[in-house]
């Protein structure tokens, strides 16, 4: 019973550093989400504006 008991007490421990690892990747991927996030925000009114010349300077054209 006691060879039972230390192998469980192994796995619990491999368990244990497996979850702590993906817990770390998830933080990480959470913050590089942010960043993403707040970049895409900063450029959504340039595209807006840069769309709005490209169909300004289209009609200009025509």
């Amino acid at each position: 019973a006691g060879g039972s008991l230390e192998q469980c007490q192994r796995n619990a421990g491999a368990v244990s550093q497996v979850n702590k690892n993906n817990f770390e990747k998830l933080v990480e991927r959470g913050g590089r989400q942010a960043r993403i996030e707040r970049r895409t925000a900063k450029t959504m009114p340039l595209h807006s504006s840069l769309g709005n010349k490209s169909k300004t300077l289209s009609q200009k054209k025509k």
